[in-house]
Parts: structure tokens; sequence; C-alpha cells
């Protein structure tokens, strides 16, 4: 009897340990994220556009578009060489083939463009390597150009690892020009006294500036590319989610030049879109866990006819226990000095 009551005592006493560290763990827990989403409202609800705000956007764009120029510069003059050679070659090939001189070169470049044969003749020109550039640190990645020479593949490496944190850098630096104005406007229709104004921001505020964004690209490349409204969006989508499948790319140098400077301003909006929801599913989860700590009670312990008795299912002392009954240790006389 004296060997049971010590086995049930410490074991009580053990689960009811664990159960109080268990809930205040999970409510410091709640309450950290709760002052975490506080704060956050409280700095979307202040947008502040000073003059230490401007400055450090002009000055993220202009380290940006430095750090553009030169590697736009370095990538062709490593690239333009080769595909120059390349250029000449097929020229070379097409006169052997259709018995033409190459000193009748315009005559025998469009017959290449009417065969389709130099639509890689300008890859790594000047433009086309500065779009590079940009789809490379902001890690969207079509895949219609790619390094060919070893010099240029090198050079990608390490202007992709300096370049990629630049680009992020900046992207939120412009980000905090373009959200800050919708956040005044959207707390001139909801003001930021609301306790689920922060939610309400998050769920569609958001999805409104995306929208926006969208259907900007699309009428911007319609009017650039010749495509059709379908295509200019899912390519705007696209490219701003960083995705890059690389199926629809612009060509001409205008729509490069037009995709760069769209992707400049409008990326951070999609990240900010993406950030500002994984924190609304945070916060939908919180709520929702802390729903079912209060109405699911746990179930490891279960009460026996004893009030003040609890015994865990497939515990090693429940084992003991029933052992004991088994032997029928209560025949057994303990001496107590």
């Amino acid at each position: 009897e004296v060997i049971k009551a010590v086995v049930k005592g410490w074991y009580n006493a053990h689960i009811a340990d664990n159960t109080r560290k268990r809930k205040n763990k999970s409510s410091k827990y709640y309450s950290k994220l709760g002052e975490e989403l506080k704060v956050l409202n409280s700095s979307l609800s202040e947008p502040r556009f000073g003059y230490g705000t401007i400055t450090k956007v002009m000055s993220a764009l202009g380290v940006l578009l430095i750090y553009l120029v030169v590697g736009a510069t370095i990538f062709s003059r490593f690239e333009r060489g080769q595909e120059m050679d390349v250029l000449a070659d097929r020229i070379q090939h097409v006169a052997d083939a259709a018995n033409i001189s190459p000193v009748c070169e315009a005559k025998l470049r469009h017959v290449m463009e009417s065969e389709g044969l130099l639509n890689d003749y300008r890859y790594w020109d000047w433009p086309s390597s500065l779009f590079f550039c940009v789809t490379v640190i902001s890690t969207i990645g079509y895949g219609a150009t790619a390094p060919q020479t070893q010099e240029g593949r090198w050079f990608c490496i390490a202007y992709a690892f300096f370049g990629i944190p630049l680009f992020s850098f900046a992207l939120s630096k412009i980000n905090s020009i373009i959200l800050g104005i919708f956040t005044k406007l959207w707390y001139c229709v909801y003001p930021p006294d609301s306790s689920t104004s922060w939610l309400k921001y998050s769920l569609f505020v958001f999805p409104i500036i995306i929208l926006c964004v969208l259907l900007l690209g699309g009428i911007v490349f319609v009017e650039e590319e010749g495509w059709n409204y379908g295509d200019s969006i899912y390519f705007s989508a696209i490219t701003l989610s960083s995705i890059g499948f690389g199926d629809i790319v612009p060509e001409s140098t205008t729509a490069q030049m037009t995709t760069t400077i769209y992707v400049m301003l409008f990326m951070g909006c999609m990240s900010g879109f993406f950030f500002h929801f994984e924190e609304a599913y945070a916060y939908l989860f919180s709520q929702l866990c802390a729903f079912l700590e209060k109405k699911i009670k746990p179930c490891a312990i279960k009460t026996t006819k004893s009030p003040d008795e609890h015994v865990t299912q497939k515990s090693p002392a429940s084992v003991l226990m029933k052992d004991m009954k088994k032997d029928n240790f209560a025949d057994v006389k303990v001496a107590i000095p």
C-alpha cells in the first residue's frame, strides 16, 4: 500500500507539473504573437513620407541602378564576342548553302531574318544584358538567356550572390512608398481604431493592390508586345511572383526596358502581399489553437472511480498498479519502525 501511494503521488504530481508548463508555454507564445501583431498594426496605421524615407528610397534606387549598369556592361563584354562569332558562322553557312557572296550583307541579312535565323542575334547587346541582370538579381530567371562563356558563368555566380540581397533591400524601400500611399487611402475609409483593421488591411487591401498592378501590366504589355490581354496578365503575374517559366518572354528592346521598370516598381508589392497573408494565416491559426485549447480537454488523463485518483492509459505506473492488484499485495504487511 505504501508503494502504491508513493507511485500514485509521484505520477500525479508529474502529470500536473507537465500540464502547467505546457499551458504557460502556449500562453506566452500567443501573447508574444499578439504583441507582434499589435506592433505591425501600429506600423501600418502610421505611414511616413518624411525626408529620411525619400532619401533612403532614392539612395537604394541609385545604388541598384549603378549595380545593374555595371553588370550589364560586364556581361555584354563577356558574351557579346561569342554571339558575334556565332552570327558570323551562320552568315557564312547560309552564304555557302545559298551561293550568295558575303559581300551582299544586306540581302543576306534579309534572307536570314525571313528564315528566323537572327532571333538570338541581340541576346547580349547592352539593353538585353541589362534585362538579363534584372532577371538574375530578382530571381525570376526566365531561362531564355544564359551565359555561354566560362567568364560569364563565374561572374553570374558572384553577381547573383551580391545582387539578390541588394535588390531585396531596394524593393523594400520602394515598396514602403507605394504601400504607404495605399495605407493612407485605406485608413481614410477604415480608421485605425478598429481592432480588426490590420486583418482587414491584409485580406482586402493587398488583393486590390495586386489586381491593379496586374491589370496595369496587362495593358502595358498588350501595347508593347501585341499579346492578348490574358497572356499579358499571365506574364505579369508569373514575373512579379518570380516564378519565371520562360514560356512568354518580351523580345523587343522597348518591352524589356518596360519589364525592368515594372519589376523594380511592383515586385515589392507582390512580396508584401505574400508576407502579410502569411501573417494573417499565423493570426488565424493562433486564434484557432486558442479556441481548441479552451474547448477540448486533455485526453491523456482519465478520471477513475475515486475522484482524487488519475490514471493515464498505457503509462508505466498504471501497468505497475495493475500488476500489484493481480499479485494481491494488499495481504503483505509492511513493518514501519
